[in-house]
């Protein structure tokens, strides 16, 4: 993250914080958010957080805060919305003994519902967590993974293709 994102990153945050008061419970207690995507079309920002929610802000009106829990099994810690229906999360188990191991989530109702992605299976002894997410767009989406592995995915989640860096 350079200097500029991680200034914009701070603002966005300290102004979430002060937001509302439903959000702010929830903020206060898990205070760490991992990653902000901006939606230009809808004005809106999404946030992710290591406690499993998904945080979404209008640009121009803070207070209008909507926010779900998709998971309270992993931290969430990479976003990506190719359009603004359609939007990818990614994380990684918190506790043993999967520690480690990535998941995604995939929306396709601007955040309303998520659902589970199946990836494909990585070595049993090697943790792969999800770290990045980049959609070119709704079909086509990458993500970096731990012990230099990626996924990719031409279909829009339906199949995922593992492959690591040389």
């Amino acid at each position: 993250m350079n200097r500029n994102n991680a200034i914009f990153f701070l603002i966005v945050a300290i102004s979430i914080i002060s937001a509302d008061t439903e959000t702010q419970k929830s903020m206060v207690s898990n205070p760490s958010i991992n990653d902000v995507y901006c939606i230009p079309e809808i004005n809106k920002y999404v946030l992710v957080s290591d406690s499993g929610w998904v945080y979404f802000y209008d640009r121009y009106n803070q207070s209008e805060a909507e926010s779900i829990r998709i998971t309270t099994d992993y931290i969430l810690i990479g976003v990506c919305f190719p359009d603004t229906l359609v939007g990818f999360v990614v994380g990684y188990k918190r506790d043993e003994p999967d520690k480690l191991r990535g998941a995604i989530w995939k929306t396709i109702n601007r955040g309303h519902t998520w659902f589970y992605q199946i990836p494909p299976s990585f070595p049993p002894d090697i943790p792969a967590p999800f770290l990045e997410v980049e959609a070119v767009n709704r079909y086509v989406v990458w993500i970096t993974c731990g012990n230099d592995y990626f996924l990719r995915t031409i279909d829009g989640g339906v199949n995922w293709q593992i492959s690591r860096k040389k």
